[in-house]
């Protein structure tokens, strides 16, 4: 199996008294009322069978607006 993908994340949030929900940084007057990130991707996976016993080996690839990460899966 391979695949690719992409996700995009959208938020809007209000604080109690109606100021902006997010905190974008460190710095407390960076905030906003929305927030967005997105998620690019792409896997090859092996799958298997055997009677009652499933087997899976492969890894993922992602680019997110965190940073990129590497996750192999068995």
């Amino acid at each position: 199996m391979l695949g690719i993908g992409y996700v995009v994340d959208d938020a809007f949030g209000y604080s109690i008294n109606g100021n902006p929900g997010f905190q974008l940084s460190s710095n407390a007057a960076d905030t906003s009322f929305t927030a967005k990130t997105d998620s690019k991707f792409a896997f090859i996976q092996f799958m298997q069978n055997w009677g009652n016993i499933n087997f899976t080996l492969g890894t993922r690839f992602e680019n997110t607006t965190f940073g990129n990460a590497f996750a192999p899966r068995i």
